[in-house]
């Protein structure tokens, strides 16, 4: 069952592609492979039922896990409405909804936490499974690495769950180092150089020399670059 959100008058929505200089107030709009207008937008306190909805039925418990990584049930009211809660000065969210003539889906969500000592961002996302392959992750990671470029970020970073080949797989094609985890065997660290133009090695070079390696170090397999998208 699909929990939809009245989103009001379809003309309130943005225009295509328009991104705010503030991060608390970023928006981006596009169509999906699907032919649906998805919409990318903050995180705000009154979207905790739309939040819990992506979460807790939107993702199966393995994607779940992989989301939090620990072992959950379904997230409480109390812990939705602490990750709506945002400072958006050096902390971001962001929902990414679908709509469907008036009415509004979660399909996705977003957020960065952005240390000012160390010019670094850690970013989480979550992709409901029913919506994963359609560009709707790669969509919502470049925005992540403007915005966190917007607050002063060199880096962007993360933690991948070892057996989490489609999250891998994203992160190769949106110009990620994936590397040994320094302290957990069972995680990939992700990094970013959000100032480095992206290489362009010989068509699937990279791919598969990325897969050579988590294959040795991990046992994972992230397929070849012509995958569908996340």
């Amino acid at each position: 069952m699909s929990f939809l959100h009245g989103l009001g008058t379809p003309g309130t929505w943005p225009a295509a592609g328009l991104a705010s200089p503030l991060a608390g107030d970023w928006h981006q709009r596009w169509q999906d492979t699907q032919g649906g207008h998805c919409l990318l937008r903050p995180l705000r306190p009154a979207d905790a039922p739309l939040l819990g909805h992506l979460l807790n039925q939107g993702l199966g418990s393995r994607s779940r896990f992989h989301r939090f990584l620990i072992s959950m049930g379904t997230v409480s009211g109390a812990r939705l409405a602490e990750m709506c809660a945002l400072n958006f000065e050096h902390d971001a969210a962001y929902l990414v909804t679908r709509r469907t003539g008036h009415l509004e889906e979660p399909v996705a969500e977003g957020r960065l936490a952005c240390s000012v000592g160390t010019r670094q961002a850690e970013f989480a996302i979550a992709v409901a499974d029913r919506w994963q392959q359609h560009g709707i992750g790669q969509r919502l990671m470049q925005a992540l690495a403007e915005v966190a470029n917007l607050q002063g970020a060199t880096r962007l970073c993360g933690e991948v769950w070892h057996d989490n080949p489609a999250m891998l797989g994203l992160m190769q094609r949106c110009h990620f180092h994936c590397s040994a985890h320094r302290h957990d065997p069972q995680l990939v660290w992700v990094e970013r150089d959000l100032h480095a133009a992206p290489a362009t090695p010989p068509e699937g070079l990279a791919s598969r020399v990325a897969d050579a390696l988590l294959r040795r170090v991990f046992g994972v397999h992230v397929g070849l670059p012509d995958s569908p998208l996340h």
